[in-house]
């Protein structure tokens, strides 16, 4: 069967072809290119469009490790006219790409299929060098004949990973434009990002592993090779350019930063097990559990697919495990007292959850979780507390916010628990619920005026909806 491109990608192909006319106020046929002041501008309505339409993955474990590289890499690639930014999205799909203004995005599907933190690092680094080449601005420039509706339908094609087929409607009018980046931008990208990799402490080897597992992929068939391998062409040549830089620079083959594989293993374990389905995450999982029985983060991975699978006997078992493991990891101490919680233990979880926060204050996870222990307890100044620090950290957790509503309800501060009740059914999109709380928010918070003010910014966001 053919993979398509998602079809939450076709709104953000539409829209960003209209924010290039708008951002750059030109006519079909003008001859153009980008410059940094455009290309800024553009970039900050593409992220507004991308985070109104796109499920992009908040979650700390996960988009911090990308966050985490893509800040390793950076210091190493010298002054740049853009601030880099790095995303999950949540696909399965292999994919990655550069958005405008050093806006850079890698698919969940990618994570999960790499081995190590090295290998990812490798994708980060190319990504950054072709925001860095600014290989978008030069591609339209050379492109000067071209109608703008081909241009802007083609570089969203680009920038989001559509197959051939999406790409027939805006090649119309100018078939000199290639459906990916070009060879010759691959293959700057490739030169330019294993230096600023290597420099950051990475291995030039595990860049090029990255490219043979990817490569290895194709077995899916002609049809149906791997995304990343479209938008990214000339795979073959490029890992004969990275094998033999690697033979050319043994001292660079290997990493010279000191990398603990346990937090790409726990991100990797946590995106299949919270995001894939849960039964394929669990039979993932127990088969790197297998080959690693004492690596905490797939006993980690494990519990949270058996949690998703309400098996909380068995998700208990493997949480204790990681415990025994990592008893110090806020995560997995997150996740014991969450059980604990679930299955009637108040104490423990309450242990749990305190030392998770003595740990990490800023875990999400055991933030939301204490909150609920101290609800089910009736102290609800203390719920409050940690539920709001919650959601501060984790501002898409649906249930965060839910039981803070509930939370801020009990304790008679009803025009905050409408407020975040209205931010939940927002997020659900149900937004005939997400109005009616947010107008009764409005209500009770007449003179509060920082209260109004949120209430105004996602208010018009759900009337549009």
């Amino acid at each position: 069967m053919k993979r398509r491109a998602p079809l939450h990608f076709l709104p953000i192909i539409r829209l960003l072809a209209a924010l290039l006319g708008l951002v750059l106020g030109l006519a079909p046929g003008s001859a153009w290119g980008l410059s940094v002041a455009q290309e800024r501008e553009l970039g900050e309505k593409f992220m507004q469009a991308v985070e109104e339409r796109l499920p992009l993955v908040h979650d700390p474990a996960i988009a911090g490790l990308v966050e985490r590289i893509g800040a390793n890499i950076m210091q190493t690639a010298g002054p740049q006219p853009f601030d880099y930014r790095f995303f999950v999205v949540d696909d399965d799909v292999f994919n990655a790409f550069a958005g405008p203004a050093g806006n850079i995005f890698f698919n969940r599907g990618l994570i999960t299929a790499l081995e190590n933190e090295g290998q990812l690092a490798g994708i980060v680094a190319h990504e950054v060098a072709h925001g860095i080449s600014r290989h978008i601005a030069g591609r339209l420039a050379r492109e000067q004949k071209i109608q703008l509706a081909s241009v802007v339908g083609a570089v969203a094609a680009l920038l989001l990973g559509a197959g051939p087929a999406g790409l027939v409607g805006p090649l119309a009018a100018g078939q000199s434009l290639s459906l990916a980046y070009s060879r010759e931008d691959e293959r700057q990208a490739d030169q330019i990002g294993i230096e600023i990799l290597t420099r950051a402490g990475y291995g030039g080897a595990d860049f090029l592993d990255a490219m043979v597992k990817m490569r290895a992929a194709s077995w899916w068939g002609p049809q149906q090779v791997p995304t990343y391998l479209t938008t990214h062409p000339g795979a073959d040549e490029r890992i004969v350019y990275l094998d033999t830089w690697v033979a050319m620079n043994p001292g660079k083959a290997m990493p010279t930063r000191k990398i603990d594989p346990y937090f790409f293993d726990r991100a990797k374990s946590r995106a299949m097990a919270l995001f894939e389905e849960p039964a394929i995450a669990r039979s993932k999982l127990e088969s790197l559990a297998r080959e690693q029985p004492e690596n905490a983060a797939f006993q980690y991975g494990l519990a949270l697919a058996f949690a998703r699978l309400g098996n909380r006997e068995a998700a208990m078992a493997r949480a204790e495990k990681a415990l025994e493991l990592k008893p110090f990891d806020p995560f997995v101490l997150a996740i014991a007292g969450r059980l604990y919680f679930e299955t009637g233990k108040s104490d423990k979880a309450l242990s749990s959850l305190q030392a998770a926060l003595g740990a990490d204050p800023e875990n999400a996870e055991a933030n939301l979780w204490l909150g609920r222990v101290y609800l089910n307890a009736g102290d609800l100044d203390t719920s409050a507390l940690h539920l709001e620090k919650a959601v501060d950290l984790n501002p898409k957790d649906s249930l965060a916010l839910y039981t803070l509503g509930q939370a801020l309800g009990r304790r008679g501060d009803m025009a905050k628990a409408h407020y975040y009740l209205g931010r939940y059914h927002l997020g659900q999109k149900d937004m005939q619920n997400a109005l009616f709380h947010l107008n009764r928010a409005r209500e009770f918070a007449a003179g509060d005026t920082e209260l109004l003010e949120k209430i105004s910014k996602v208010m018009p966001a759900a009337s549009r909806r």
